[in-house]
C-alpha cells in the first residue's frame, strides 16, 4: 500500500504522519525541511520499547495488573485524522465590557459602611475586523519535527524487527486504518473549533484594549476563505488484553505518548484491601465478632469483600458496555438530526442505495429467468418434483439427501428463529420465514415424502430412541425411576437409610401387591385432577393474544391463545383467596403428606391421556406426525402419533407444553416451602434461593410463551407418552427434588456460600447469554462494532465459524453456561446426598448427547472445514478439555 506525498514527522519520542495537499503550508515545510536532510535511519525508528514500558506502567500500578491479562504482541496502527487550514475573516459584531467599581454602602441592619463591588457594563462603541491564517496543523509545525521528516513509503512497513525484545514482540503487525470521515464533516468540525478560538481571542483582545475585567454578549461572525483539507496519520501502538473472554485494547499515542483504554483491576488486591479496611473499621467500632458464624463478621467483612472483588472483576466490562450504549445513543440521535448530515455523506449513501437496488434487480431477474427455465422443462426435471417450493425454501436441490436436508433446516432454523429478534417488525418477518422453513422440513424429512409431496401421512421408515425396544424401556423404566425417588427418599435419607442397611430385604418388600395398592391415593388423584381442570378452565376463560402457529403441511395454520402467564398468576391468586377463606396454610401441607400418591396419580394420568391420544389418532382426518406413523403400537404410543390433537379449539399439545409441568413445578415448590416454615417457623435461605432460581426460569418461559410455537415439540413431534409423561410427571415431580430435600434436611447457607452460588448462577447466565448474543450478533451483522474484532474460519459453503472470544474457547461454550446454572440450582442442598444433583447430572448427559449430535450434523454439513475448525477450537464444551 503506497501513500504518495505522505511525510513522516518525528522526534526522539514522538511522531506523526502528515499528508500535505498541493499547496498546504508549502512555505512552512520548505522553510524548516532542509533539502540535505534524509531523516532518521530506519535503525533509529524504535517505538515499541518505550510504549511497552508505558503500557506496563498504565496497567501495573496499584490495583491494576497487566501481567496477568496481557495477551499477544502489540499492533502498530496509523490512525487517520483530517487537518484544515484556511484564511479566517472575522468581525466583532457586538460585545459588552465590564469594569469592577468599589463602592461604600451603608447597611442599616449592621449599621456599618460596607464595601461592595459592582460591575459597570458598557457596549463596545466600534466593530473590529481581522484576517489571519488559522488551522489545526499548528501543533506539528515545529522545526525540529519537520527537519527529521522522512517520506512515507511502503518500506516503513518492512522495518527491521526489534531484536532486543522478546520473541513475541519482535515482529510487529503494522496496519493503516481507513478514513471513515468525509472532508466536509471535518471542515464543519474545524469551523466550530475556529469559532470557539476566535471568541476566546476576541475576549482577550477586548480585556486588553479596554482594560476590562469581564466581557459578555460577545458575538463574532467569521468567513473562511481558501479552505484546504488534508489527512494526517498518527501512529498508535495497540496492546490487547484478553479479559474474561473479551479483548480489551490499550492505545499508546505515538505522537504525545498519551494512553487510552479501559484498565483492568486486580480483584485479589482489591479483596485484600477491602477485607483489611472493613476489618479495621469493624474492630475500631467494636462491631465484629470473630468466633464461629458471627453475623457481623459475615455482613461487615466477608460480604463487602466479595461484592467489591466481584465489582472490580466486572467493572471494566460493565463500563465498556455502558460506553458502547452511550455511543450508540449518540449515533442514533445524530442519524435522525439532519443538521449533522453533510453533502458528501448523503451523496455516498445515495450511491450505495443505487448499487443495492441494482444488485437486487439483477438477482431477481436471474431468479425469474431460472424459474422460467424450470417451468418450461418436462416432468422429469429436478424442479418439477418440487411443485410446492419446499426444496427451494430450504435452499437444497431436489436430489439432496436426508442428511443435507436436516443440516439445511438446522442452520436456517437457528438463523431465522423469531426469538433472535427484539424489534416487532423484524420478529414478524422472521416468524413468516420460519413457518415456511418448518413446513418445508416437516414434508421433506422423510425419504418417502421426497418422492411424493401429496401424501400427508406417510409411513415412518426410520426409528429414533432405539426403536420399539427403546420405546418399551422408556414407557416402563422412567416411571419406575420417578417412583423410586418418591418412595425411597424420605426423612431418613436420600435414598432411605433402611435401603443401605439391607437393600435385599428392602427391595423384596418394596415390590409387593400391598405396596402397589398403597400407591393409589384417591384423594391425591382427586386433587391432581382438580389442578389440571383448573388449568384447562383458565386456558378457556382468560384473555390472551391469539397468535397463528406455523403453517402445516396440509396448508392449515392453527391459532393459539397466549394466556399462560395470566394462568400462572391467577392460579396463585385463586389459591391465596382460598387460603384466606380457610384461615390457615395447612391445606398446602397436603402435598408433602400425600407426595407418593400425587406422583402415582400423575404417572397414571400420563398413561391414560397418552392412550386416549393414541386411539383418537386413527381418525380419517387426523394429521399425523412424520416420525410417529411406524405401525408399531409401542413405538407410536411412546413417540406420539397425532401431530396436533385438538378438541374444538382446545389444543391439547399446546396446553401440555407449559402449563401442567411449569406451573405445577412452582406450586409444588411453594408447598414444600410452607412445609419447611411449618416445621421450623421460618424459611431457610437455601430454600428461598431455590425458589428464586426456579421461579425466574418459569416466569421467563411463560412470559415468552409465543416462542414455544416454533419449537420442534409443536411443529414436528407428535403428542404421545414421551411428551405427556415428561410434562405431566417428569418436570413437576423431579425438578422439585431440591425443594423437597430441603424440607427433610433443612440447612442455612453462610453468606460466603450464598454469594458463591449466586455468583455461579450469574456466571452461568452471563456465559450463556453473552455467548449466544455474540453468535447472534455475528450472524446478523459480522461488521458490527461489537463483533467485527472476532476471528472466523470461512467455509466452502460461505458460512463463517467464529474461532475467537467465547467461541474460541470451546465449540459449545453456551452449554457450559447452561449447565453451570443447572448446577447452581442443586448446590443449595449441600453435599449430604447425590440425589438432589440428579437434575445437574441428567442435564449434563443431555447436553453431551446434544453436542455429539450437533458435531455429527456439522461434520456432514461442512466436511473438511469442520475438521479444520475442530483443530483450531479443540475443546467441545469445557475450555481446555
Amino acid at each position: 500500500m503506497y501513500f504518495g506525498g505522505l511525510i513522516r514527522l518525528s522526534s526522539s519520542k514522538s511522531c506523526c504522519w502528515y499528508y500535505p495537499s498541493k499547496q498546504l503550508h508549502e512555505r512552512i515545510t520548505y522553510r524548516f525541511l532542509s533539502t540535505k536532510s534524509k531523516g532518521p535511519s530506519r535503525e533509529k525508528v524504535r517505538a515499541i520499547p518505550f510504549t511497552q514500558h508505558i503500557f506496563e506502567d498504565y496497567h501495573g500500578n496499584g490495583f491494576f495488573s497487566a501481567r496477568v491479562t496481557h495477551a499477544g504482541p502489540p499492533q502498530e496502527i496509523f490512525l487517520p485524522f483530517w487537518i484544515v487550514s484556511c484564511r479566517v475573516h472575522a468581525r466583532l459584531v457586538q460585545a459588552q465590557v465590564g469594569h469592577s467599581i468599589m463602592r461604600n454602602v451603608y447597611n442599616p441592619t449592621t449599621k456599618r459602611n460596607e464595601v461592595r463591588y459592582d460591575t459597570q457594563w458598557t457596549w463596545v462603541p466600534e466593530q473590529y475586523r481581522w484576517t489571519h491564517e488559522r488551522g489545526l496543523v499548528n501543533s506539528i509545525r515545529s522545526g525540529q519535527c519537520l527537519e527529521q521528516a522522512t517520506a512515507f513509503t511502503p518500506e516503513l512497513f518492512d522495518r527491521p524487527p526489534y531484536s532486543d525484545m522478546d520473541a513475541e514482540y519482535r515482529n510487529v503487525n503494522r496496519t493503516v486504518d481507513p478514513y471513515n470521515l468525509y472532508p466536509a464533516t471535518a471542515v464543519r468540525f474545524a469551523k466550530s473549533y475556529i469559532m470557539s478560538t476566535e471568541e476566546d481571542y476576541a475576549d482577550t483582545y477586548l480585556r486588553k484594549v479596554y482594560a476590562a475585567d469581564q466581557t459578555r454578549f460577545v458575538k463574532i461572525e467569521i468567513e473562511l476563505e481558501d479552505i484546504k483539507c488534508a489527512p494526517v496519520y498518527y501512529p498508535a501502538y495497540v496492546y490487547t488484553i484478553n479479559y474474561l473472554g473479551r479483548n480489551l485494547r490499550t492505545f499508546v499515542n505515538g505522537f504525545d505518548l498519551h494512553v487510552g483504554g479501559i484498565r483492568t483491576y486486580n480483584w485479589s488486591r482489591v479483596a485484600i484491601v477491602s477485607a483489611g479496611s472493613m476489618a479495621m473499621v469493624m474492630t475500631m467500632t467494636g462491631g465484629v465478632g470473630w468466633g464461629g458464624m458471627s453475623g457481623s463478621f459475615w455482613i461487615g467483612i466477608v460480604l463487602p469483600t466479595v461484592m467489591t472483588s466481584m465489582l472490580a472483576m466486572y467493572f471494566p466490562l460493565i463500563s465498556l458496555k455502558f460506553r458502547d450504549w452511550k455511543r450508540q445513543q449518540e449515533i442514533h440521535s445524530a442519524d435522525k438530526d439532519q443538521h449533522f448530515w453533510d453533502s458528501d455523506w448523503v451523496g455516498a449513501y445515495d450511491a450505495y442505495e443505487d448499487q443495492q437496488r441494482y444488485r437486487t434487480w439483477k438477482s431477481e431477474n436471474q431468479y425469474q429467468q431460472q424459474s422460467q427455465s424450470w417451468g418450461s422443462s418436462s416432468r422429469t426435471t429436478d424442479m418439477d418434483s418440487d411443485p410446492q417450493g419446499y426444496y427451494r425454501a430450504l435452499g437444497v436441490s431436489p436430489n439432496a439427501t436426508k442428511a443435507d436436508i436436516q443440516s439445511a433446516f438446522r442452520g436456517l432454523a437457528m438463523k431465522k428463529h423469531p426469538d433472535r429478534y427484539s424489534d416487532p417488525e423484524e420478529k414478524k418477518k422472521a416468524t413468516v420465514q420460519f413457518q415456511k422453513i418448518s413446513a418445508a422440513y416437516s414434508v421433506l424429512r422423510d425419504l418417502r415424502i421426497m418422492a411424493s409431496n401429496d401424501e400427508l401421512n406417510p409411513k415412518t421408515t426410520e426409528y429414533e430412541f432405539l426403536g420399539p425396544v427403546g420405546a418399551f424401556l422408556f414407557v416402563t423404566v422412567l416411571p419406575l425411576l420417578v417412583l423410586f425417588f418418591s418412595v425411597c427418599c424420605n426423612a431418613t435419607g436420600y435414598p432411605s437409610q433402611s435401603m443401605f442397611e439391607d437393600y435385599k430385604t428392602y427391595f423384596s418388600e418394596l415390590f409387593t401387591i400391598e405396596v402397589a395398592k398403597s400407591l393409589i391415593d384417591p384423594l391425591a388423584m382427586l386433587v391432581y385432577l382438580a389442578f389440571i381442570l383448573i388449568l384447562v378452565i383458565y386456558s378457556f376463560v382468560l384473555n390472551g393474544d391469539v397468535v397463528p402457529g406455523t403453517k402445516l403441511r396440509n396448508g392449515k395454520v392453527l391459532k393459539y391463545r397466549m394466556n399462560g402467564f395470566r394462568t400462572f398468576h391467577n392460579v396463585f391468586a385463586f389459591g391465596g383467596f382460598l387460603l384466606y377463606q380457610y384461615g390457615s396454610y395447612e391445606p398446602l401441607l397436603f402435598v408433602y403428606n400425600h407426595w407418593v400418591g400425587l406422583v402415582a396419580s400423575s404417572i397414571l394420568f400420563s398413561y391414560i391421556i397418552s392412550l386416549y391420544l393414541y386411539l383418537r389418532s386413527f381418525r380419517s382426518d387426523a394429521l399425523l406426525a412424520l416420525g410417529g406413523n411406524s405401525g408399531n403400537p409401542i413405538y407410536d404410543y411412546m413417540i406420539g402419533r397425532e401431530l396436533n390433537p385438538r378438541i374444538g379449539d382446545f389444543d391439547i399439545k399446546f396446553f401440555t407444553e407449559l402449563r401442567p409441568g411449569l406451573i405445577g413445578w412452582i406450586v409444588l415448590n411453594v408447598c414444600f416451602a410452607v412445609k419447611q416454615y411449618s416445621d421450623l417457623e421460618r424459611v431457610t435461605n437455601s430454600m428461598a434461593l431455590v425458589l428464586f432460581f426456579h421461579t425466574f426460569y418459569v416466569v421467563d418461559a411463560l412470559w415468552n410463551e409465543e416462542a414455544c410455537l416454533t419449537t420442534m415439540d409443536i411443529t414436528t413431534d407428535g403428542l404421545g407418552f414421551m411428551l405427556g409423561f415428561g410434562l405431566y410427571t417428569w418436570v413437576p415431580m423431579l425438578y422439585t427434588l431440591q425443594a423437597r430435600y430441603l424440607v427433610d434436611f433443612p440447612r442455612d447457607m453462610s453468606y460466603v456460600e450464598l454469594g458463591l452460588v449466586l455468583g455461579l448462577n450469574f456466571l452461568g447466565y452471563f456465559i450463556f447469554r453473552s455467548a449466544n448474543s455474540q453468535k447472534n450478533a455475528f450472524r446478523n451483522n459480522p461488521d458490527s462494532e461489537s463483533v467485527k474484532h472476532l476471528k472466523y474460519l470461512k467455509t466452502e459453503r460461505g458460512t463463517k465459524l467464529i474461532i475467537s472470544s467465547w467461541w474460541g474457547m470451546s465449540r459449545h461454550i453456551n452449554y457450559l453456561g447452561d449447565w453451570l446454572m443447572a448446577l447452581s440450582w442443586c448446590l443449595p442442598c449441600g453435599f449430604g446426598s447425590v440425589v438432589p444433583y440428579f437434575y445437574a447430572i441428567y442435564f449434563g448427559i443431555l447436553l453431551i448427547h446434544r453436542e455429539r449430535r450437533d458435531d455429527h450434523q456439522c461434520r456432514i454439513k461442512y466436511g473438511k472445514d469442520w475438521d479444520k475448525y475442530c483443530s483450531i477450537v479443540k475443546s467441545r464444551i469445557i475450555p481446555g478439555k
